[in-house]
């Protein structure tokens, strides 16, 4: 008879715990244990909480490869949801299994769950319980996350007709929506004080932005507010925001930005050139032309314009990306862009 000790984390969201009843099966490389129930003293698997039990086995299943969750009614309690965060197990020789979990598990179902260390399918190629679970996983998300065309000559989204139809793994928490809601009813609440609400002259400055929605500052907000213009901070954006895919490494300049050695010398200094940077793979280009030709909307009926810029930029000795010059459009200027600094925020 093996025993193993067992840890089960439930998740800090609202209504995360249960009141289903828990099983695991223990699935190693000589076999699987049988079906026990994971249950102790008082109440288990509360919001934010760690449970610890002691799970028997009348076999040795030799090293872990898997686990199974196995989620079912209790008594007379409603069905509900469960968010569990992980699971580690312990064999009697000491030697501690991850099971990252991380997800809901809705109503009365089983999960499966690989331990935890990173691998690849060459890796899994002597199981063939784990190159099993891969293909059920691959045949659930596409169940899940299937695409349908929106309308002709759009991108595809996910055939749903709205948010409520996903899964609760897909959607925000309960916690972070009504976060979402209390903060868009505060912030209207906080222009209409102000007095700003229904105005439609632009702002003149950063300042103007911060006087209507000072309640919510945060050192993050603050820092980009006094340093949005420099550049350090304007190439940091291209590694850490929202599409950083974008950059890509430049050998050579493109005929349609015609960039020089004058241009950026001052930037890149005395000891090295814009062809040496090149040549050592310094060099990095961003261009937006898939932006070209876009019609822009319209604010209180004045039209938009939207750029379709190229940025060249640098990665210094200090492992910083910093610009060394930006096209506002794909086709090059007939004119400085020094004479027209506001050309460069634009792009």
């Amino acid at each position: 008879m093996s025993t193993y000790k067992v840890r089960v984390g439930t998740g800090h969201l609202a209504m995360a715990g249960t009141y289903s009843s828990i099983f695991i099966t223990l699935v190693g490389t000589r076999g699987e244990s049988p079906k026990q129930p994971l249950n102790s003293v008082g109440r288990d698997f509360v919001s934010g909480a760690v449970d610890e039990y002691k799970v028997s086995s009348d076999r040795d299943v030799g090293p872990l490869i898997l686990i199974r969750l196995h989620k079912e009614r209790y008594l007379f309690f409603p069905e509900d949801s469960w968010y569990c965060s992980f699971v580690q197990v312990m064999t009697p020789e000491g030697e501690t299994y991850h099971f990252p979990s991380y997800q809901w598990m809705e109503g009365y179902c089983t999960l499966t769950l690989r331990e935890g260390s990173a691998k690849t399918i060459n890796d899994d190629a002597g199981d063939p319980q784990l190159l099993e679970h891969r293909k059920e996983e691959l045949r659930v998300r596409k169940e899940a996350y299937s695409w349908k065309e929106y309308a002709p000559g759009w991108p595809r989204c996910i055939d749903v007709e709205s948010v409520d139809e996903l899964d609760s793994n897909s959607k925000y928490s309960i916690t972070k929506t009504t976060i979402f809601a209390l903060r868009a009813a505060k912030s209207e609440v906080e222009v209409r004080m102000k007095g700003f609400y229904g105005i439609k002259d632009s702002c003149e400055n950063l300042n103007d932005i911060r006087r209507v929605f000072w309640f919510h500052r945060t050192p993050v907000t603050e820092y980009v507010a006094d340093h949005w213009m420099e550049d350090a901070f304007f190439g940091y954006q291209y590694l850490k925001g929202v599409n950083p895919v974008v950059l890509r490494k430049c050998t050579k300049i493109p005929a349609n930005f015609p960039v020089t050695q004058e241009m950026v010398a001052k930037s890149l200094g005395e000891s090295t050139t814009l062809e040496k940077e090149l040549q050592k793979g310094n060099i990095f280009l961003t261009d937006y032309k898939i932006l070209e030709d876009i019609p822009g909307w319209e604010i209180n009926g004045e039209p938009q314009y939207v750029a379709a810029p190229l940025c060249l930029l640098h990665l210094t000795p200090e492992n910083q990306m910093m610009p060394l010059a930006i096209q506002v459009s794909t086709v090059p200027l007939s004119f400085s862009l020094a004479d027209f600094p506001f050309f460069c925020i634009l792009a």
